[in-house]
């Protein structure tokens, strides 16, 4: 009688099964996780994206463009030294010191972009003080959970649960 290693194929079908109900189980709470990554992602991103808009607003002594659209798929933002910054143009006009500045909402699947109290879709920060010439708040949802990225009227930005 020789030993034989190893599993047979009922061991190992079992042993399939029983990861593939595992597997069921866990994955609703992994896309859970995923989802809410996503949007803290996209709210971080939309935030340093304010932040570097006004601080190269001042760091280059000129206005500066914020311009956004929510109403594109994916939404999309782009920064701009030039008026006139269109981030859903193809290929993008929306660039600071020659380098292209616009960002979309491709990388946060299934974030949903909507903006509030802003008076149109772009405003710019004033050189002297960083001042927003419009101010309002960005609302991001997915799968029923939300952030608010909220742009004050003196440019400080915060990110609200």
């Amino acid at each position: 009688h020789r030993r034989q290693d190893g599993f047979t194929l009922i061991e190992l079908m079992v042993i399939i099964a029983v990861l593939g109900v595992l597997v069921a189980i866990a994955l609703p709470s992994f896309k859970s996780t995923i989802d809410r990554r996503n949007l803290v992602g996209a709210a971080n991103d939309i935030f340093a994206g304010l932040q570097y808009a006004r601080s190269e607003a001042i760091k280059r002594n000129q206005n500066i463009e914020f311009q956004f659209d929510v109403g594109a798929t994916p939404w999309c933002y782009g920064i701009s030294d030039a008026a006139g910054c269109d981030c859903t143009a193809s290929p993008p006009d929306c660039t600071v010191g020659g380098q292209p500045t616009v960002f979309t909402g491709d990388n946060f699947r299934n974030v949903s972009l909507s903006a509030t109290d802003f008076g149109d879709t772009r405003f710019e920060f004033d050189p002297r003080r960083g001042f927003p010439s419009d101010n309002g708040s960005f609302e991001l949802t997915v799968d029923g959970q939300s952030r608010t990225v909220v742009l004050n009227p003196l440019g400080r930005v915060t990110v609200e649960r």
